[in-house]
Parts: C-alpha cells; sequence; structure tokens
C-alpha cells in the first residue's frame, strides 16, 4: 500500500490501481485540508469478486464514521480487516481505536473527522 495525497493524484493513479480514501488532515491550525488515499495494489484472487462490495464498504465506512455510527463502524471494521491482503489493517485498527475511544468518551458537539497536523 502506497499513500498519496490529493484528489488529482488519486483520481490519476485510479486508472491503473484500486484507490481507497483514508482521513483528511488539516495542515497546521488554519492550513488547508488535504485527503490521504491509499493505493491497493495487488487484489488477491479470492477477494476479485467480492471487489466492487469491498470497496463500497470501506467508504461506508469512513462516511459512518464522519457520522459519528460508531457500531456500524465497528461492524465494517470487522468486516474489513484482513482484506486488501492486509495492507489496510494498521489503518483499520487506527480508526478501530479511535472509534472504541468514541464510544468511551463521546467528542463534543462541534467535533471533525479532520486530524489537525501541527505545521513544520
Amino acid at each position: 500500500m502506497h499513500i498519496i495525497f490529493g484528489q488529482q493524484q488519486a483520481e490519476e493513479l485510479s486508472q491503473k490501481y484500486t484507490v481507497l480514501e483514508l482521513d483528511t488532515f488539516q495542515l497546521g491550525e488554519n492550513g488547508p485540508n488535504v485527503v490521504a488515499y491509499c493505493t491497493v495494489e495487488t487484489i488477491p484472487l479470492e477477494e476479485l469478486a467480492r471487489l466492487d462490495h469491498n470497496k463500497m464498504q470501506h467508504d461506508h465506512l469512513l462516511i459512518n464514521y464522519r457520522g459519528r455510527a460508531w457500531h456500524d463502524c465497528l461492524i465494517a471494521l470487522d468486516q474489513l480487516e484482513g482484506k486488501w491482503r492486509g495492507e489496510l489493517n494498521s489503518f483499520y485498527t487506527d480508526l478501530r481505536e479511535r472509534v472504541e475511544s468514541y464510544i468511551k468518551n463521546p467528542p463534543p458537539a462541534d467535533w471533525s473527522p479532520v486530524i489537525i497536523k501541527p505545521a513544520t
């Protein structure tokens, strides 16, 4: 899995690879938002028949995360972990930890799924 930033690069690479959205980052306190994507270059043969389903499930995971549907996120994570040859497992593990934390300690009403990265 390779991480890329920006929709234009994602669209270009999607002609050749499976491209999945990951997180949105804000660069600095008042900086621009940048979307991170990953490319999955090799899909296991046993997953090819379910490729569209797995992509849709991944997309719905992010929609549910942004919409605070935490339990729906956990269900999707249970089904997605191990897919994509396990290449996204570290992302799914990180997202699961965030979701479980939000279940225990709900975020404030003005919560945003955008991750703020300090300017360097």
